[in-house]
């Protein structure tokens, strides 16, 4: 009796299982994974699936072309009146982004440019980021679209994917997001010949949103050339100046020590707050002539980098500064730099220091002096 109850029971669950439908059983391959993909039969078991291919890897260029394929396709859902829906072709964009961010291996530069190409040929030419105003299927589409964007020319340039610079140098001449991404990733794969083409850009609209940031030191000579061309437009200068700071290496800092006495303050300046990033304790002079200027902003940065960089050279230019510089800060933190390097030659200069017109500079030199005890 008691076995068939336990047989009718397994087959009421077992009709139970085919009405109601089982749970499938997770693939264990991208291969496999991409091929219930294309068959799904709706939006929830296409989200089902996607969230099981971020956590697998692409095995093929193939696989990365036809899931590209699928998830962009998406876009075209795309309605103002289906908001859950929405939310579910925007996350699975972020996982096809997550997936194509894992392509490093060199066997993907193909498809990479290839897909980078597609997105590039179907981008709306207006479309300049996610934001902006319009209907919400619009705004839906540009998060979709620039997240894709972002993943493909993110993995061009951290894997320096010559094969996607000829669509990377074409998104040079849209605006907004597209540029400015293409920008990072052209720096990044660092052919020279995007060096000088960036100049010329910057040149003919210093407010191109165009930077030479990443392409690091290879770029530091031809910026410091255009600088000190006295026909390029102060604009272009300065827009060109600000990427020495992000390109300054303790190697190529005797490239920029000139510029520390170049006529326009700007470039001055630019220049000496790089100095004072990349300067170890063998670049006392560099240091010293920064100080010297009390109409660089960067002067107190010069003498806070003396502290950390201590030479025994520094020591005439601090005990001046305490003496006659008119900044009360500058005085004060050269006092307490004194003091902290236990310069006893300097004693005299704090003791006249104690009676200074600013209590700043007063309480800097007492703690000196103590310090010296």
């Amino acid at each position: 009796m008691q076995g068939n109850f336990l047989i009718a029971v397994f087959f009421i669950l077992q009709s139970a299982s085919t009405v109601l439908g089982e749970t499938p059983e997770p693939h264990s391959t991208m291969r496999a994974a991409i091929a219930a993909l294309k068959s799904a039969k709706n939006e929830n078991e296409k989200s089902t699936i996607l969230a099981e291919i971020g956590h697998l890897h692409l095995e093929s260029p193939d696989q990365l072309v036809e899931l590209y394929d699928e998830v962009a396709g998406l876009e075209r859902k795309v309605t103002d009146v289906d908001p859950a829906n929405q939310r579910k072709y925007v996350e699975n964009t972020r996982i096809l982004s997550r997936v194509l961010g894992t392509a490093e291996s060199v066997q993907f530069s193909d498809a990479l440019a290839t897909v980078l190409e597609k997105e590039y040929r179907s981008m709306p030419t207006d479309f300049v980021g996610a934001q902006g105003a319009g209907p919400k299927r619009d705004l839906v589409r540009n998060q979709m679209r620039q997240l894709r964007l972002q993943a493909l020319v993110d993995i061009a340039g951290k894997t320096r994917n010559r094969k996607a610079l000829s669509t990377l140098r074409k998104m040079l001449d849209r605006r907004g997001v597209p540029r400015q991404l293409a920008v990072g990733a052209i720096g990044q794969i660092g052919d020279p010949s995007d060096i000088e083409d960036f100049i010329r850009r910057i040149k003919r609209d210093p407010k191109s949103h165009i930077t030479l940031n990443s392409f690091g030191p290879a770029a530091v000579d031809p910026i410091i050339r255009e600088v000190e061309d006295p026909s390029v437009s102060e604009q272009a200068k300065y827009t060109m100046a600000v990427s020495l700071e992000y390109m300054a290496t303790h190697e190529n800092l005797d490239k920029y020590r000139h510029l520390l006495k170049h006529k326009d303050q700007v470039i001055r300046e630019m220049t000496a707050k790089a100095v004072c990033r990349i300067a170890q304790s063998g670049d006392g002079d560099a240091l010293i002539e920064i100080a010297e200027d009390s109409t660089n902003m960067y002067q107190l940065q010069a003498v806070d980098t003396m502290r950390r960089v201590w030479n025994p050279k520094f020591s005439p230019i601090l005990r001046k500064l305490l003496n006659s510089d008119p900044d009360q800060i500058v005085r004060a933190h050269s006092a307490r730099i004194l003091g902290i390097h236990n310069v006893r030659d300097a004693r005299s200069d704090l003791e006249k220091a104690q009676n200074d017109r600013q209590g700043e500079v007063r309480r800097a030199a007492s703690a000196a002096l103590k310090d010296m005890q």
